[in-house]
């Protein structure tokens, strides 16, 4: 079996390639149908002073489960808001309410079908295996082909991830049915879509809820996974903190999600069986022994919910309102750059930030995009949803992406030029240069530990830096993320054991852990390259001053290390212009084209 293999995977690539070019206008049309409605519901819902919209979702709750539910509504939400992950709880909540219609809009078809047409049902069950499970990561990769980055591959992947028990639970309410009912509405005459109305439908709802109930779930989940491919919300903060090992961020944003989804839980459940729940608005009407105490109880719901209703559409208004005077002032779209970076990597943090200052003051405003993968980012660049990769290592390291995207993507200057990969061990190893690992394989466990699999360090480790110095036969290159080596790095610290890591400089983990770099006689791990400020093609003509003004940033090693250490160390996460002003006054001549207005 040496060299046999089945090349599915580039038939799929092929075909996936195919697709897009081939369908490109129907991408488009979709990939704007889902960004028109899910910014729709993202303003109108940011639109509304959270006050108002908190008291909405507790009588959401009080009206179809209990006035339990609205208390712990009001608490649940609450504590969002003090965690500050309100807006990005809006976002995520968008997200999950967009990709869960579309999906029961394809789902509950698609699962009548099933239940009427037995050749279908055979046909979509091992459809429907499949997709649920595919690893979930998965849908991401035709999903930023196809759109690129943001919320929109967010939501085409949330919909196929979650799309599976809406079409499952669909076709077993149907068939749950009992056919003495059916059979008695044939006898009267009912035509078969009669009976799916008014028969089978009603009857099968607790089970269709249910359903409906689990592509919620799965769609709350699959948006968290989103946050790699830069959807904003919950999942960007929760990727941020892994990237980041910022324990509590993540803790923040998990509850944040945590508290949608038991929300979202327990009003879709309820609305399966609404009698259940007897201190229900909705079960009282149900359970009222008169019309006259139905009428009176529905009256009161109503007038409840339209004054609430009322309440959040004028306050909604009057924010609008008040926000349109400020934004007629502000900055039209030709005057926005967006700028993508890697947060792990505080290279591109840094220059980010100064950038962000820089820009501002030449009256941009200016958007960040905030990624975990290389690859994604330079995607995303290459199509044009990220102007600018503040500090991309393009020459080396990420070699293999401008192969790739380079054709649509311009170099508008290097501010720094002695970027190097290394290998690193503690200062108390007594190992001092990368060709002393061979023969000490059983000190380290046979083990480098390193970062992601797509990063170029990791294929420079394990391609040429390994076989060069005869490692590859003694040691396993470990890849899994950049946080992983670092908290496997600590934990090794701690313990005063032996560990290599891959690492790279700049990059402030170099000065928070007590590492040093491996001598590296051979080359192994390559020369010395420059960071970059890579643009969308096409850049440098739309705003030529501005192209000017960054080709003329360079920093040495002293004056980018002052600035990473007040962006990373001093300042740290949300002081970051701050760091920035700090770093401005310390180095008023850092660079000729310094915009200090």
């Amino acid at each position: 079996m040496n060299g046999f293999r089945i090349p599915i995977g580039d038939w799929v690539a092929g075909a996936l390639d195919w697709f897009k070019d081939t369908f490109t206008w129907l991408l488009d049309f979709v990939g704007f149908v889902m960004q028109w409605l899910v910014s729709g519901l993202t303003d109108a819902l940011l639109a509304v002073p959270f006050p108002a919209l908190i008291l909405l979702f507790a009588l959401i709750g009080w009206f179809v489960r209990s006035w339990q539910l609205a208390i712990g509504t009001i608490v649940g939400f609450l504590l969002i808001v003090a965690m500050g992950q309100w807006e990005t709880s809006m976002q995520t909540l968008a997200l999950v309410l967009i990709a869960t219609l579309l999906a029961v809009i394809i789902a509950v078809p698609l699962g009548i079908l099933a239940a009427r047409n037995d050749a279908f049902s055979a046909f979509i069950k091992p459809v429907l295996d499949f997709m649920q499970t595919m690893p979930a990561f998965v849908y991401l990769i035709p999903a930023v082909t196809f759109f690129s980055i943001g919320v929109v591959p967010g939501v085409f992947s949330t919909v196929i991830f979650a799309l599976a028990p809406g079409v499952r639970f669909t076709e077993l309410g149907i068939r749950g049915v009992d056919s003495e009912t059916v059979e008695a509405g044939h006898a009267f005459g009912a035509t078969p879509g009669r009976i799916l109305r008014g028969i089978q439908l009603p009857l099968a709802m607790p089970t269709i809820m249910a359903g409906i109930n689990q592509v919620i779930m799965l769609a709350l989940s699959m948006a968290v996974v989103a946050g790699f491919v830069g959807a904003d919300g919950l999942g960007k903060e929760v990727i941020a903190s892994i990237s980041t090992l910022n324990l509590s961020q993540g803790v923040e944003a998990g509850l944040g999600v945590v508290i949608l989804a038991v929300f979202l839980d327990r009003v879709t459940a309820a609305l399966g069986t609404p009698s259940e729940y007897r201190t229900s608005v909705l079960g009282s009407i149900r359970r009222a022994p008169s019309a006259k105490a139905k009428r009176m109880w529905f009256g009161l719901a109503a007038a409840v919910v339209a004054i609430a209703l009322v309440a959040v559409g004028s306050l909604a208004v009057t924010r609008s309102s008040g926000g349109t005077d400020t934004a007629a002032g502000g900055a039209g779209s030709d005057k926005t750059i967006t700028l993508g970076f890697l947060p792990s990597w505080t290279d591109g943090l840094s220059m980010t930030y100064l950038l962000k200052d820089q820009l501002e003051k030449e009256g941009y405003t200016v958007e960040l995009k905030e990624l975990t993968e290389a690859a994604v980012l330079y995607t995303g660049l290459a199509k044009g949803d990220v102007d600018i990769y503040p500090s991309a290592w393009s020459e080396k390291t990420h070699a293999s992406y401008m192969k790739k995207y380079g054709a649509d993507i311009e170099d508008l200057g290097a501010y720094y030029d002695n970027a190097v990969l290394t290998i690193a061990v503690p200062k108390y190893v007594d190992i001092d240069s990368i060709e002393d690992l061979k023969g000490n394989a059983k000190r380290f466990d046979g083990k480098i530990i390193g970062i992601e699999p797509s990063a170029g360090l990791t294929e420079q480790t394990q391609n040429t830096m390994m076989p060069e110095y005869g490692l590859d036969k003694e040691y396993e290159l470990v890849t899994s993320s950049t946080a992983t080596m670092l908290t496997t790095l600590q934990n090794a610290i701690d313990k005063k054991q032996d560990i290599a890591v891959t690492l790279w400089r700049p990059f402030w983990a170099n000065d928070k852990f007590p590492v040093k770099d491996l001598k590296d006689p051979k080359g192994a791990m390559g020369k010395p390259e420059a960071l970059h400020f890579l643009a969308n093609k096409g850049f440098s003509e739309k705003h030529p001053d501005i192209a000017k003004m960054i080709s003329g940033i360079k920093l040495d090693d002293a004056e980018y290390g002052s600035l990473e250490d007040l962006v990373v160390n001093k300042f740290g996460k949300g002081k970051e212009p701050d760091a920035v002003t700090e770093w401005l006054k310390e180095h008023p001549d850092a660079y000729p084209t310094l915009v200090t207005k």
